[in-house]
């Protein structure tokens, strides 16, 4: 039944002209909303907001749909210290469980691999194969024919101000940063050909969402 199920949804995938199965997306049309999540991009931060906002008697027939972005140097930083170097979490139902298990059954990923490693092997996979925490974030935003699939992109790293554009149009909780990392930054990561690599793998993302002159930096 598993296998029907996964078949299904590739060809209505297919159908779609859209084969990228890792959106994640919260839906509340009481409010006239939907949030497309990109992980690694304040994603429990902006959910819970969300979910905090007093529910109303009305559905919306217009939805507003709305993601973020992130920095692709930062969150590919943000994936390996969070995902990588602490290896398994701890479930609200008190179960640990370990990311990214499939790459570590086929030795792409091993404990306590560095960072060089982990962007260089991460790098090669096709893009679409890609675990959700570290593939290209247009792929949650974009259809194969280019078509955006939200009204309103915002960033990371202008998140105060972004996010009080949507607060104050449809009555948002106010937002609160939740598992904040304590790490260097971005910046003290990368070699030249890490960055390089990271450039040419993530391109898309860097000229889509304006970032391209964080390469500039490195």
């Amino acid at each position: 039944m598993g296998k029907v199920r996964i078949v299904n949804r590739l060809l209505k995938a297919i159908i779609n002209d859209d084969i990228f199965d890792g959106r994640r997306i919260i839906k509340r049309h009481d409010l006239g909303i939907e949030y497309y999540r990109i992980a690694k991009v304040a994603t429990i931060s902006i959910r819970r907001a969300i979910n905090k906002t007093p529910k109303k008697d009305t559905i919306q027939e217009e939805v507003f749909k709305f993601s973020f972005v992130r920095n692709p140097f930062d969150r590919l930083v943000s994936c390996y210290t969070d995902k990588c170097k602490d290896i398994s979490c701890v479930t609200s139902q008190g179960q640990r469980v370990r990311y990214f298990d499939y790459y570590y059954m086929k030795g792409l990923f091993s404990k306590g691999i560095s960072f060089e490693d982990f962007v260089k092997r991460a790098c090669r996979m096709p893009k679409r194969m890609m675990d959700r925490h570290f593939c290209p974030q247009y792929l949650f935003l974009y259809k194969r024919n280019g078509q955006c699939l939200v009204d309103y992109i915002g960033h990371l790293e202008t998140m105060e101000q972004d996010y009080q554009v949507i607060k104050d149009r449809f009555g948002l909780a106010d937002l609160k940063h939740v598992h904040a990392s304590k790490r260097r930054d971005w910046k003290e990561y990368y070699t030249k050909e890490t960055a390089q690599l990271v450039y040419h793998t993530y391109k898309k993302d860097f000229e889509l969402f304006g970032y391209e002159q964080k390469y500039q930096e490195l």
